[in-house]
Protein backbone atom coordinates (compact mmCIF):
# COMPACT_ATOMS: atom_id res chain seq x y z
CA UNK A 1 0.00 0.00 0.00
CA UNK A 2 1.26 3.41 -0.71
CA UNK A 3 2.48 6.17 2.04
CA UNK A 4 -0.39 8.03 2.91
CA UNK A 5 1.34 11.61 1.57
CA UNK A 6 2.90 11.16 -2.26
CA UNK A 7 5.91 13.11 -2.96
CA UNK A 8 5.22 16.32 -4.12
CA UNK A 9 6.24 16.59 -8.13
CA UNK A 10 6.27 20.57 -9.04
CA UNK A 11 7.03 20.00 -12.81
CA UNK A 12 4.14 17.21 -13.32
CA UNK A 13 2.13 19.69 -11.53
CA UNK A 14 2.69 22.48 -13.83
CA UNK A 15 2.16 20.62 -16.90
CA UNK A 16 -1.34 18.63 -15.42
CA UNK A 17 -2.60 22.98 -15.02
CA UNK A 18 -1.33 22.89 -18.61
CA UNK A 19 -2.92 19.80 -19.66
CA UNK A 20 -6.17 20.48 -18.08
CA UNK A 21 -6.30 23.88 -19.78
CA UNK A 22 -6.06 22.78 -23.41
CA UNK A 23 -8.15 19.77 -22.87
CA UNK A 24 -10.90 22.32 -21.58
CA UNK A 25 -10.53 25.28 -24.16
CA UNK A 26 -14.10 24.25 -25.32
CA UNK A 27 -15.29 23.64 -22.47
CA UNK A 28 -17.60 26.68 -21.58
CA UNK A 29 -18.30 25.68 -17.58
CA UNK A 30 -14.38 25.41 -16.98
CA UNK A 31 -13.06 28.28 -15.02
CA UNK A 32 -10.20 28.01 -11.61
CA UNK A 33 -12.88 26.49 -9.29
CA UNK A 34 -13.09 22.98 -12.16
CA UNK A 35 -9.05 23.08 -12.48
CA UNK A 36 -8.93 22.70 -9.06
CA UNK A 37 -12.09 20.32 -8.55
CA UNK A 38 -10.49 18.38 -11.57
CA UNK A 39 -6.87 18.11 -10.19
CA UNK A 40 -8.27 17.08 -7.14
CA UNK A 41 -9.88 14.44 -8.48
CA UNK A 42 -7.40 13.23 -10.66
CA UNK A 43 -4.72 12.61 -7.84
CA UNK A 44 -6.59 10.90 -5.52
CA UNK A 45 -8.26 8.66 -8.32
CA UNK A 46 -5.23 7.89 -9.61
CA UNK A 47 -3.40 7.36 -5.83
CA UNK A 48 -6.51 5.14 -5.04
CA UNK A 49 -6.67 3.20 -8.70
CA UNK A 50 -2.68 3.49 -9.39
CA UNK A 51 -1.30 3.59 -6.59
CA UNK A 52 0.42 6.73 -6.21
CA UNK A 53 -1.25 10.20 -7.11
CA UNK A 54 -0.08 11.82 -10.00
CA UNK A 55 1.62 15.07 -8.72
CA UNK A 56 1.56 14.62 -4.98
CA UNK A 57 -0.02 17.91 -4.47
CA UNK A 58 -1.00 18.37 -0.77
CA UNK A 59 -5.19 19.51 -0.89
CA UNK A 60 -6.65 21.20 1.72
CA UNK A 61 -10.86 21.71 1.97
CA UNK A 62 -12.20 25.82 1.12
CA UNK A 63 -15.25 27.04 1.36
CA UNK A 64 -15.88 25.52 -2.26
CA UNK A 65 -14.15 21.74 -1.79
CA UNK A 66 -11.36 20.63 -2.26
CA UNK A 67 -7.89 22.67 -3.97
CA UNK A 68 -4.22 22.31 -4.23
CA UNK A 69 -2.03 24.15 -1.61
CA UNK A 70 0.23 25.07 -4.45
CA UNK A 71 -2.21 25.95 -7.19
CA UNK A 72 -2.45 30.08 -6.51
CA UNK A 73 1.26 30.41 -6.34
CA UNK A 74 2.23 27.92 -9.13
CA UNK A 75 -0.33 29.66 -11.26
CA UNK A 76 0.96 33.02 -10.55
CA UNK A 77 4.55 31.54 -10.80
CA UNK A 78 3.32 30.37 -14.50
CA UNK A 79 1.35 33.84 -15.39
CA UNK A 80 4.59 35.57 -14.90
CA UNK A 81 7.22 33.59 -15.93
CA UNK A 82 9.04 34.64 -19.02
CA UNK A 83 7.88 33.73 -21.28
CA UNK A 84 4.22 33.49 -19.44
CA UNK A 85 3.23 29.70 -19.44
CA UNK A 86 -0.55 30.75 -18.74
CA UNK A 87 -2.76 33.64 -19.06
CA UNK A 88 -5.93 33.96 -16.14
CA UNK A 89 -8.45 35.73 -17.99
CA UNK A 90 -12.07 37.08 -15.99
CA UNK A 91 -14.63 35.21 -18.07
CA UNK A 92 -18.17 36.05 -17.14
CA UNK A 93 -20.51 33.23 -16.28
CA UNK A 94 -23.87 34.92 -15.74
CA UNK A 95 -23.55 33.79 -12.66
CA UNK A 96 -22.82 35.81 -8.90
CA UNK A 97 -19.25 35.56 -9.90
CA UNK A 98 -17.24 35.70 -12.89
CA UNK A 99 -14.67 32.87 -13.69
CA UNK A 100 -11.26 32.90 -13.45
CA UNK A 101 -10.37 31.23 -16.65
CA UNK A 102 -6.66 29.69 -16.88
CA UNK A 103 -5.71 29.47 -20.45
CA UNK A 104 -2.41 27.50 -21.11
CA UNK A 105 -0.36 29.63 -23.72
CA UNK A 106 2.12 26.21 -24.26
CA UNK A 107 1.59 23.00 -24.56
CA UNK A 108 1.86 20.86 -21.98
CA UNK A 109 4.74 18.28 -21.91
CA UNK A 110 2.48 14.87 -21.99
CA UNK A 111 6.30 12.83 -21.83
CA UNK A 112 5.60 13.07 -17.72
CA UNK A 113 2.43 11.38 -17.54
CA UNK A 114 2.90 7.36 -17.84
CA UNK A 115 0.10 6.28 -20.21
CA UNK A 116 -2.45 5.36 -17.23
CA UNK A 117 -2.15 8.46 -15.92
CA UNK A 118 -3.31 9.37 -19.29
CA UNK A 119 -5.59 7.15 -19.40
CA UNK A 120 -7.42 8.26 -15.99
CA UNK A 121 -6.68 11.92 -16.63
CA UNK A 122 -8.81 11.89 -19.95
CA UNK A 123 -11.10 10.05 -18.06
CA UNK A 124 -11.59 12.41 -15.04
CA UNK A 125 -11.77 15.29 -17.39
CA UNK A 126 -14.44 13.93 -19.82
CA UNK A 127 -16.62 13.05 -16.39
CA UNK A 128 -16.77 16.05 -15.07
CA UNK A 129 -17.20 18.10 -18.25
CA UNK A 130 -20.78 18.83 -18.10
CA UNK A 131 -20.29 20.45 -14.37
CA UNK A 132 -19.99 23.78 -13.80
CA UNK A 133 -17.38 24.70 -10.93
CA UNK A 134 -20.62 25.22 -8.76
CA UNK A 135 -21.03 21.51 -9.61
CA UNK A 136 -18.28 19.60 -9.54
CA UNK A 137 -17.61 21.41 -6.17
CA UNK A 138 -20.71 19.82 -4.87
CA UNK A 139 -19.44 16.10 -6.19
CA UNK A 140 -16.17 16.97 -4.44
CA UNK A 141 -18.31 17.33 -1.06
CA UNK A 142 -20.12 14.10 -1.56
CA UNK A 143 -16.10 12.59 -1.35
CA UNK A 144 -15.39 10.69 2.51
CA UNK A 145 -12.38 12.69 2.50
CA UNK A 146 -13.76 16.44 1.57
CA UNK A 147 -16.70 15.42 4.37
CA UNK A 148 -14.44 14.23 7.15
CA UNK A 149 -12.07 17.26 6.54
CA UNK A 150 -12.49 20.61 8.55
CA UNK A 151 -12.30 24.11 6.67
CA UNK A 152 -8.26 24.64 5.59
CA UNK A 153 -7.48 21.01 6.71
CA UNK A 154 -5.37 18.79 4.59
CA UNK A 155 -7.18 15.95 2.56
CA UNK A 156 -5.11 12.77 3.57
CA UNK A 157 -4.67 11.00 0.37
CA UNK A 158 -5.44 7.68 2.29
CA UNK A 159 -9.33 8.89 2.65
CA UNK A 160 -9.73 6.95 -0.79
CA UNK A 161 -9.83 3.51 0.57
CA UNK A 162 -12.81 4.57 2.79
CA UNK A 163 -16.51 3.97 1.43
CA UNK A 164 -19.10 6.55 1.47
CA UNK A 165 -21.24 3.12 1.33
CA UNK A 166 -23.34 1.64 4.20
CA UNK A 167 -22.13 -1.75 5.40
CA UNK A 168 -23.52 -4.84 4.23
CA UNK A 169 -25.00 -7.51 6.85
CA UNK A 170 -22.09 -9.54 5.60
CA UNK A 171 -19.65 -6.80 6.44
CA UNK A 172 -21.61 -5.81 9.82
CA UNK A 173 -21.14 -10.01 10.98
CA UNK A 174 -17.20 -9.88 9.98
CA UNK A 175 -16.45 -7.21 11.84
CA UNK A 176 -18.40 -8.39 14.90
CA UNK A 177 -16.36 -11.82 14.85
CA UNK A 178 -13.69 -10.39 14.16
CA UNK A 179 -13.96 -7.82 17.27
CA UNK A 180 -15.01 -10.26 19.27
CA UNK A 181 -11.96 -12.64 18.35
CA UNK A 182 -10.20 -10.13 19.78
CA UNK A 183 -11.60 -9.24 22.76
CA UNK A 184 -12.70 -5.80 21.65
CA UNK A 185 -16.89 -6.60 21.61
CA UNK A 186 -18.59 -5.94 24.88
CA UNK A 187 -19.90 -9.69 26.56
CA UNK A 188 -23.90 -9.39 25.98
CA UNK A 189 -25.81 -7.94 29.22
Amino acid sequence: MPTTQPAYDKDKFKELILYIARKSEDDPKYGAAKLAKLMYFIDFEAYGALGASVTGARYHLIARGPAPKALKPVRDEMATADPPEIRIRPVPSGGARDQERVEALRDPDTSVFSNDERRLIDEVIERYKPLNGSEISAKAHEEIGVRLAAEREEIPYGTVYLSNSPWTQEEIAYAQRRMKERGWARPAA
